[in-house]
């Protein structure tokens, strides 16, 4: 009988491991975004560093979507993310909503390290937002 709870125990975990996935890899989709497919594990990278290069994917990606779109939504492993194709968007991002991207999740120490502690390696709030000019 304790097989039969460890079982279905088993199942239901498994059952919300793949819920949590499928949210996961919905990302872009509910927000109405345009976006590459992403599978488990690898997301939309599927094969880089085994088999190709991430600029041979980035590269590919570029020119199927320049043109069509500003910016296309990625899935890095389950984690989503923005690839900017707009040179304009680009300029946009790193210029004026630099301030909303802080907590890059670089290494700072600025004591051990005091090379670290740079302006792309800031923390702060961040505040996120889709909209493009």
């Amino acid at each position: 009988m304790s097989w039969l709870i460890a079982l279905s125990l088993f199942v239901g975990a498994l059952f919300l491991l793949v819920l949590w996935i499928k949210s996961k890899y919905s990302y872009w989709k509910n927000r109405g975004f345009e976006y590459v497919e992403g599978s488990f594990p690898f997301g939309s990278l599927a094969g880089v560093g085994f088999k190709i290069h991430f600029s041979q994917v980035s590269r590919k990606i570029y020119y199927e979507y320049k043109g069509k779109a500003k910016a296309i939504g990625l899935y890095f492993f389950t984690a989503p993310i923005v690839f900017l194709i707009d040179l304009d968007t680009v300029k946009h991002v790193l210029v004026k909503d630099f301030h909303n991207f802080a907590d890059r999740g670089l290494y700072v120490n600025a004591e051990s390290d005091p090379l670290s502690a740079h302006l792309f390696g800031i923390e702060g709030k961040t505040q996120f937002s889709l909209k493009f000019p």
